[in-house]
């Protein structure tokens, strides 16, 4: 079956969370690459075996006993981006808090790579454990090498490297004085059925005639899978280069992904902002995630310390793109009380 498949886990944008025009830009970077030894496995001591974990940083804005901010990579290879384009929330809220600034790069992904190959006997090495003391042994290495004094460090991410934000302040509330945590999916689940609530629920708000009819095709396609003729239809209908007969319940699958992929890329989506044999990994060791159409009710947990914010009508990590005379109130809003949030951390005694 050969369908076009653009999201197969629907993680991350094309651009990373820059902008296009910043992502695409031919300019070369003025902040060199670093790297820092860090261990395989930090639950072995009798493993000593190391790899090279990337990592750049600036000072261009910090003040001796300024704030520490950390921003996390995820499942995708890093870039000194976040340190250069002062268009971007986060160098904002650097030079306004007079922070030393780091970006580190997630193991496995780029070039932080612990081994030549990604066989199935490395990838056990990879895990959102392992990532947390891959961030704490780098705080301490950095606290050392940068000689700073009772530091306080406030980390950054969105999405997955979101989640890894909230859970390395969870772990290592010694290290980690505040974080933020944009469109982290914290509660991990194998079956996620309230991804594709959500994406209803954003495609409604939208129109709801565009959801009705939606709806109307997508059980039509059901139906047409049901028959011989209506599965020579569906082939001619979407283009596909194969036939539609003898397909297995998983090929049906696939088929169908591909036809909501498009919806729900649109929806978690909606600016301009190669799933990796990495991720697939660790969803599948690890997390989940998968976007199914089995509703269930939602579970939320939000604690007094935890500040929730919603941003009604716009896309995944939203807040982390430059702003834009399109944004909606909600976003500005957001934007606002994380960078008054950032603010109190840093001025706190």
């Amino acid at each position: 079956l050969s369908v076009r498949r653009k999201w197969l886990l629907g993680n991350r944008g094309h651009f990373n969370f820059i902008a296009k025009k910043i992502f695409r830009s031919k300019r070369i970077s003025k902040i060199s690459v670093q790297r820092f030894k860090q261990r395989v496995d930090h639950f072995d001591a009798s493993n000593t075996q190391t790899f090279n974990q990337r990592y750049w940083y600036t000072n261009k804005y910090y003040k001796p006993g300024g704030p520490i901010f950390l921003m996390i990579e995820g499942e995708s290879e890093a870039s000194p981006s976040w340190l250069e384009y002062e268009s971007i929330p986060f160098l904002k809220m650097v030079k306004n808090n007079s922070a030393l600034a780091f970006v580190l790069e997630h193991r496995y992904y780029g070039g932080s790579q612990p081994f030549e190959d990604l066989s199935t006997e490395h990838l056990k090495y990879l895990s959102s454990r392992q990532a947390i003391e891959d961030i704490a042994d780098f705080i301490r290495a950095m606290n050392q090498s940068f000689k700073l004094e009772n530091p306080k460090w406030i980390t950054f991410g969105g999405s997955y490297s979101g989640a890894l934000s909230a859970w390395m302040r969870e772990t290592h509330p010694e290290l980690v004085y505040g974080a933020i945590a944009t469109s982290g999916p914290v509660l991990a689940q194998v079956n996620f059925p309230e991804y594709m609530e959500a994406v209803a629920n954003a495609i409604s708000e939208h129109s709801q005639i565009c959801a009705m009819n939606l709806q109307l095709g997508l059980k039509a396609a059901v139906e047409l899978m049901k028959t011989k003729e209506g599965r020579s239809k569906l082939k001619s209908m979407f283009y596909l280069c194969d036939s539609l007969e003898g397909l297995t319940e998983n090929g049906i699958a696939t088929f169908y992904e591909s036809i909501l992929g498009n919806y729900m890329s649109a929806a978690q989506y909606g600016g301009d902002n190669a799933v990796m044999r990495s991720w697939v990994w660790q969803t599948c060791t690890e997390f989940g995630y998968y976007q199914t159409t089995q509703s269930t009710k939602a579970t939320k947990f939000f604690g007094d310390l935890v500040i929730d914010i919603s941003f009604t009508g716009t896309a995944h990590c939203a807040d982390m793109y430059e702003e834009s005379s399109d944004d909606l109130e909600s976003l500005k809003k957001g934007r606002t009380i994380i960078a008054e949030s950032v603010k109190t951390w840093v001025n706190a005694k």
